[in-house]
């Protein structure tokens, strides 16, 4: 099983209501580059929960960000 890593996202917010992330920055304070993103809906994480999820490029690996609509809370599978 996974762990349950806390982010910090940086979001691109249009007024149509189309969320992007740009930046992930780790929980020792590094900065990750999105490159790009695709949303792919509500999923269960494998370190725990569920929640919306976006499959990120960053440094030419994907990586699933979700993010928890009640807690407003961001995390990675670590």
């Amino acid at each position: 099983m996974s762990r349950f890593v806390p982010v910090t996202v940086l979001l691109e917010m249009r007024a149509s209501g189309v969320q992007r992330p740009l930046e992930i920055i780790g929980e020792d304070g590094t900065c990750y580059d999105v490159t790009a993103s695709l949303y792919v809906g509500h999923r269960a994480a494998r370190s725990s929960g569920s929640g919306e999820c976006w499959l990120c490029r960053v440094d030419s690996r994907i990586i699933p960000i979700y993010h928890s609509t009640f807690s407003g809370q961001w995390w990675i599978d670590g």
